[in-house]
């Protein structure tokens, strides 16, 4: 699938308005967190294959973040998304105002080689969080764990 297709097809999902959704964004989250969890040995496997770390290197610097993060998105993606009432001035009387909180589109998420995963999913679960979509790029400079990440997106989401 080249690049036009893929970004036409994230922007074609999105325009569904189904990221909109809070529970959709939760149970996104969730199905990552699962798979960031069932997937850890492999993820190890390839950051000591690209970066030659031990695992208790990447657990701290990589994946326990990775999951702190999914676990804090989760616990406040409701109130990130909640509409709120904020003050008018009074020039406008008797209006009233509030933020409406709405997600942007489509992001791009390009990691940097130093650490591939974090630098992935981090970006990964604020769009997420968000309601937006999301295209990632990878390093090249670090295939084993762009192969991981690669293989978590695609058993954790549906993709056409």
């Amino acid at each position: 699938m080249d690049l036009e297709s893929i970004i036409n097809t994230q922007r074609e999902f999105f325009y569904t308005g189904v990221t909109k959704d809070v529970q959709f964004r939760k149970n996104s989250l969730e199905k990552l967190l699962e798979s960031v969890l069932e997937n850890e040995p492999a993820i190890y496997t390839a950051i000591r294959q690209d970066m030659g770390r031990p695992e208790q290197e990447a657990y701290m610097m990589e994946i326990g973040p990775v999951i702190s993060a999914l676990k804090y998105a989760l616990k406040n993606v409701d109130a990130w998304a909640r509409t709120e009432k904020v003050k008018t001035p009074k020039f406008l009387f008797p209006a009233k105002s509030t933020v409406i909180r709405e997600p942007y589109g489509v992001a791009l998420i390009i990691s940097h080689w130093n650490y591939p995963f974090y630098l992935t999913l981090a970006p990964l679960i604020g769009a997420i969080a968000a309601g937006n979509c999301a295209i990632l790029r990878t390093p090249k400079t670090s295939p084993y764990t762009s192969g991981a990440v690669v293989d978590l997106i695609n058993s954790t989401f549906d993709h056409n």
